[in-house]
């Protein structure tokens, strides 16, 4: 478990020199550091939860997904907070959600839910990063080959449905445009940040959790188009979050990746 917490670790200080090379302000900047230092004090020991914990998390995370949307204003519906503070629930729950869904018997179809409400949103990154990770979900899911097949083509479904909604947001320098800032700082800075981002991947599939770095790994990719939040890198409460929720429920042995 401490190999994925000291895995984000360099990207931490990464997003701490970005943020201050893009212009973040202080407050943002201790921000990420205060959540960062939080989130890994609570994540040190795996959490086990029984199956109505499981499910009443499963039940937050849909909900929490869903209530952006009952705000006012054209949208794109991402996010819950007040005042200034802003928390993006996609990337605060996604890979939690891709955990605790192959441990319980009949939650199969809130990959389905989860999916719907990121095209409601919309978010089209991570409709397709949820679509693809949920894709590696169910190779190993105990299910008849017919729903796997149906609940696969209804992620993909959902992706390519998000795509064709309009988002008019703009790309942050230190947030969805932090690789773009590295390389104008230099080539050195480029480097370290790619090792940085590369680290958490290596470990969550050292630890045999395929489709948590099949997750991060398309968020990434989405991330250096400009189109999402670059986690643990950029700044952003909710991918710190999200790691870190991961990781509590991470149990460290797996058995190994096929």
């Amino acid at each position: 478990m401490n190999r994925l917490i000291w895995a984000a670790l360099p990207a931490l200080l990464g997003s701490l020199f970005l943020m201050h090379r893009g212009g973040a302000g202080q407050v943002q900047v201790l921000l990420q550091l205060l959540t960062f230092c939080a989130a890994a004090a609570l994540a040190h020991r795996p959490l086990t939860l029984t199956e109505r914990q499981r499910t009443a998390f499963l039940a937050v995370a849909a909900l929490a997904l869903l209530l952006p949307l009952l705000l006012p204003g054209a949208g794109p519906h991402r996010w819950l907070g007040a005042g200034g503070f802003r928390l993006y629930i996609a990337s605060a729950v996604l890979p939690s959600t891709l955990l605790l869904v192959p441990q319980m018997r009949h939650a199969w179809g809130a990959l389905l839910v989860i999916a719907a409400a990121l095209v409601a949103q919309p978010d089209a990154s991570q409709a397709t990063v949820f679509a693809l990770a949920g894709l590696v979900v169910l190779l190993r899911a105990p299910l008849p080959w017919k729903a796997r097949v149906g609940i696969g083509l209804g992620l993909l479904g959902s992706a390519v449905l998000a795509w064709s909604r309009p988002d008019p947001l703009q790309p942050v320098s230190y947030v969805e445009g932090v690789l773009v800032l590295a390389q104008h700082v230099g080539p050195l800075t480029l480097g370290l940040a790619l090792i940085a981002l590369a680290l958490p991947l290596v470990a969550f599939v050292r630890a045999g959790h395929l489709a948590v770095a099949v997750y991060y790994a398309a968020v990434m990719f989405f991330a250096y188009r400009q189109l999402t939040p670059m986690p643990l890198l950029g700044f952003g409460v909710g991918p710190i979050l999200g790691y870190f929720g991961a990781v509590t429920l991470a149990k460290e042995p797996a058995r190994p990746v096929d």
